[in-house]
């Protein structure tokens, strides 16, 4: 009977996979709350919330740091990897939009997605 608990690799690629996401969203987060949101909310909230999320981000590093240094090759490997698949969905991401909006037709956008490289 086969043992159907993840395996160390497994676990690792999906902890190394969510905290590299999460440090791209925590980035990405920054320029938002300063802009829309900070003005929303006010100067204080806005100064606490960039707090929490350098915090954060700063957590997520240690975190990320702490994978590389115990399993070198299998970081380099899982972070190239997130990489590229994150690569291509912001890739899709980008043929949708102009199909989304009527800018380009549904010939071009199945050409598009047809040369773009699948997924891993």
């Amino acid at each position: 009977m086969k043992d159907s608990a993840p395996s160390l690799i497994d676990r690792l690629a999906d902890r190394f996979e969510l905290l590299l996401k999460s440090r791209i969203v925590l980035q990405e987060l920054e320029p938002c709350v300063t802009g829309k949101l900070g003005s929303l909310i006010g100067r204080r909230a806005e100064m606490r919330v960039l707090a929490l999320i350098d915090q954060r981000r700063q957590m997520t590093i240690a975190a990320l740091d702490a994978l590389r240094q115990q399993y070198p090759d299998a970081a380099h490997l899982l972070e190239r990897r997130t990489l590229d698949k994150l690569s291509l969905r912001r890739e899709e991401m980008e043929y949708r939009a102009p199909f989304g909006e009527g800018v380009i037709g549904l010939e071009l956008y199945t050409a598009l997605r047809r040369a773009s490289p699948s997924p891993l």
